[in-house]
């Protein structure tokens, strides 16, 4: 079963991917360049915001006159709708692009300019994305003067800024260490500047790089620096979105308790500031951790609050998300019916909206529930056209997951061999993308299938190599299925002991699991798949 993680835009753009919120500054496309020239801008004078609708796809420029060696800072407030800064010189040359990703479509974008020469410095704000639902936003010339000593380390650290982004969009281990040293960089300058939000950005996305480098302790140590920042100037928001990246790093550290924690304080904050995508995304990770420590019910509550919130922005990306999400949660309760119901809806979004990674992993969960049908046929149907579209895509996630269930398709249609054959290849891949959770449930599987074959010993082995990661990671369903997989090996050795003991651990899990589903008809169907 191919769980698929939230993504959305406010805390976690780039999450899902994970999930990097950065203050990106790029190179402007000729393309906006001649758009912006061919409409007649608004002056941005100081003291005057200026306040607009703006729709997906739309453009707006505006200028600003400046003398050489004075300074300038433009903040554009966005309120429902994510919007980019690109700014062109007095000459007409493209000088920067600013998106913040970290506040999604709330919250300030911020750019900063240093006159070289004099004359009208243009600035187009524009729609990210050409689909996104109508917003607002407000933008205001914050400040003209003489550039001071502090506005140029200011400008050397946004540029520093600039080149650290720069580097952390190119996602690889090698580019994003380079980030951190020029991260380095900004958060000195940030410092000296006295600008406590570039500073707190800064460290947000640093911490949010450590995590991506396996290093959880200095991501935490820089989030929480962050997180003193945010809450000294007075930003929720951005406490709010920090707190959700800290959620993360303790879920992939196997500690659920502290992850809740941390979404459950971000989660009142995108409601009272109208975040909508926030509260969502919030929503759907408090049910990602429910469901990874078996509180079906819970995980389901979760789920069903953000359904709505994620159709109700227009995200049909995470709508597909949780709908898969809810699927799996029912296949866990051993309801096939139902958990194909959602990805029955899932599967067309993820078409409608051209994501083959999504589409991928809702064609294996699919492929996972005709396997629980034991209609092996029509899972290796759905299987084949997953493990395509994941390998196309270079999905290794995706298709490790796909080349398990392929294993199980075949195990339950009797060809031990075969299955193996998947599961070793699917293994592999697991550990090769560090899956901690699908190499444990790769394992499980492997044990099953040397079950089935007749090799108690072999089966045993591979169970027992995924116990310890099932109780790591804090997945309570994972943990029982391995407990008894052990039992039922130790019955086949003999080693009637040590299968009581296994079972009689089972028994206990299952009976925690059992009382944290409140409808009957889940208990009941949750006791009879164990």
């Amino acid at each position: 079963m191919r769980q698929t993680n939230s993504a959305y835009k406010s805390p976690n753009a780039g999450w899902t991917a994970l999930c990097a919120g950065v203050l990106c500054f790029l190179l402007v496309s000729t393309t906006v360049v001649a758009k912006s020239l061919q409409e007649q801008p608004s002056a941005l004078v100081v003291g005057q915001p200026i306040a607009r609708e703006m729709r997906g796809g739309e453009q707006h420029t505006y200028h600003v006159s400046l003398s050489a060696g004075q300074y300038a800072r433009v903040v554009v407030d966005q309120k429902g709708i994510d919007v980019v800064l690109a700014l062109l010189g007095a000459e007409g040359k493209p000088l920067l692009e600013v998106d913040n990703n970290l506040s999604g479509t709330r919250g300030m974008e911020v750019v900063s300019l240093l006159a070289e020469v004099s004359g009208d410095y243009v600035l187009s704000v524009r729609s990210l994305e050409k689909g996104a639902s109508p917003g607002r936003y407000e933008i205001q010339l914050e400040d003209v003067r003489t550039a001071t000593a502090a506005d140029r380390t200011r400008v050397a650290a946004e540029r520093s800024y600039f080149v650290a982004a720069q580097l952390q969009n190119q996602r690889t281990g090698e580019s994003r260490r380079k980030a951190i040293e020029q991260y380095g960089d900004a958060l000195r300058l940030m410092r000296e500047a006295g600008d406590r939000r570039g500073e707190a950005m800064t460290l947000t996305n640093m911490g949010t790089i450590y995590n991506l480098l396996d290093d959880p302790q200095k991501a935490l140590q820089h989030l929480d620096q962050a997180l003193t920042v945010w809450r000294a100037i007075g930003d929720r928001h951005l406490e709010a979105i920090t707190l959700s990246i800290n959620g993360r790093v303790y879920y992939a550290q196997g500690d659920p308790q502290k992850a809740l924690e941390s979404y459950s304080l971000a989660l009142p904050v995108m409601r009272a500031v109208g975040d909508q995508s926030g509260e969502a995304g919030m929503f759907t990770q408090i049910g990602n951790v429910y469901r990874s420590i078996g509180e079906s019910q819970k995980s389901l509550d979760y789920f069903a609050q953000a359904l709505p919130l994620w159709r109700a922005v227009g995200d049909r990306r995470n709508e597909a998300t949780v709908l898969n999400n809810m699927g799996t949660v029912y296949c866990l309760l051993s309801d096939p019916q139902k958990a194909l119901y959602y990805f029955e809806q899932a599967l067309p979004v993820a078409r409608a909206i051209k994501d083959p990674r999504l589409e991928a992993a809702t064609l294996t969960n699919m492929g996972y529930v005709y396997n629980l049908l034991e209609d092996y046929p029509k899972a290796l149907v759905f299987l084949d056209q997953a493990l395509t579209a994941a390998h196309n895509n270079s999905d290794r996630r995706t298709e490790a997951a796909a080349l398990t269930h392929t294993g199980t398709a075949y195990s339950g249609s009797g060809d031990q061999a075969k299955a193996v054959e998947y599961l070793e290849r699917a293994l592999q891949l697991r550990v090769t993308v560090s899956d901690r959770q699908g190499e444990a449930t790769t394992l499980n599987y492997l044990g099953r299938a040397f079950d089935l074959g007749r090799q108690p010993q072999k089966a045993l082995e591979y169970y027992e190599r995924a116990l310890p990661i099932w109780r790591a990671v804090g997945d309570r369903n994972g943990e029982v299925a391995a407990l008894y997989g052990m039992a039922r090996a130790q019955s086949a050795l003999d080693d009637l002991v040590r299968a009581k003991a296994s079972t009689e651990a089972a028994l206990a899990l299952i009976n925690t699991l059992r009382t944290k589903v409140a409808s009957r008809d889940l208990r009941a169907s949750y006791f009879a798949s164990v």
